[in-house]
């Protein structure tokens, strides 16, 4: 079997313990302040392609939302919420569609 150059390239690298490499892609947080009350829908949407519906939309074909934090002000009560979503060219929607598969259950 002889390899191809990017598969040869590869192989070297493999042979020197590299074995994956970092990418980096846009991120959009939102972040939300409360007064009071309770906050509706945390939580909701996560690992989910979703769109942020900020300015920044389109410098990225498709957003998953990775994060949703709420942290309280000791003091004031003051609940503020950070919502996170993470760019790239396309997710896979049997992992993260709308009708994403169960993996959990």
């Amino acid at each position: 079997m002889t390899l191809g150059q990017d598969a040869y390239l590869i192989a070297q690298k493999m042979i020197r313990g590299i074995e994956g490499a970092m990418r980096f892609y846009p991120t959009v947080q939102k972040v939300s302040v409360y007064t009071k009350g309770t906050i509706a829908g945390v939580g909701i949407g996560l690992a989910r392609i979703s769109t942020p519906g900020s300015p920044w939309d389109s410098v990225a074909q498709s957003w998953l939302k990775v994060g949703d934090d709420v942290t309280v002000d000791g003091k004031t009560g003051t609940q503020t919420r950070t919502e996170s979503w993470i760019g790239a060219k396309s997710w896979d929607a049997d992992l993260y569609g709308p009708n994403a598969w169960d993996l959990d259950g």
